[in-house]
């Protein structure tokens, strides 16, 4: 028995470490509620984008009709000028998935005639993906280990809204989906019965 236990060892070690890796990524619904399209104002998804706290390893998730709208990823200088040409990537089909693989601003429009234009664009402040505090908190005065503190966390605002606020709405809730920490911790909690049962 103890050496069925111990070869589930590293297979569970394996798990453990992706599943710590990939519950802190987050996918975020752009504007919410809110499909890609010209929206009624012409700040409403830089001004979404700024309540939001991105890192490296999220993802964007773009909502719009085929066809009707798309997403370019473009420089500073074609956000600001609204230029479709050279884009970094192009997206056609929605619901378009855009990683965030790298630390920086990036820049978003859509690339229909006059839509950019319209307020249909966002830029956003990606962070480095977070690490541990280089500095360990000191023990408490009854020698017990201190709980681990959060590293990161999504803003808050001091008047929050609703659930169910309208999208753009300050205050609305955030719409970061947790569904993929929920399947990974409960991925990792069957394979440690699994290796338990070993």
């Amino acid at each position: 028995m103890a050496s069925s236990s111990s070869s589930a060892l590293p297979f569970f070690i394996l798990v453990v470490v992706y599943a710590a890796t990939g519950a802190l990524a987050a996918t975020f619904e752009v504007g919410d509620n809110q499909i890609w399209s010209i929206p009624s104002s012409p700040s409403y998804y830089t001004d979404w984008a700024s309540r939001q706290t991105f890192a490296v390893g999220d993802s964007l998730v773009f909502n719009f009709n085929n066809g009707a709208h798309d997403v370019l990823e473009v420089t500073r200088a074609n956000y600001d000028d609204c230029t479709t040409s050279n884009p970094i990537a192009t997206y056609t089909t929605g619901p378009a998935t855009v990683e965030l693989t790298a630390a920086g601003t990036r820049y978003f429009i859509c690339g229909v005639n006059g839509h950019c234009g319209a307020g249909q664009k966002m830029t956003l402040t990606v962070a480095a993906a977070s690490t541990p505090s280089a500095t360990p908190p000191s023990p408490t005065s009854s020698g017990a280990p201190t709980p681990p503190t959060t590293v990161a966390s999504p803003p808050t605002s001091s008047t929050p809204g609703p659930s169910g606020s309208a999208p753009g709405v300050p205050g609305a809730a955030p719409s970061a989906t947790v569904g993929t920490a929920a399947i990974t911790a409960t991925f990792v909690l069957t394979t440690i019965a699994a290796a338990l049962m070993l």
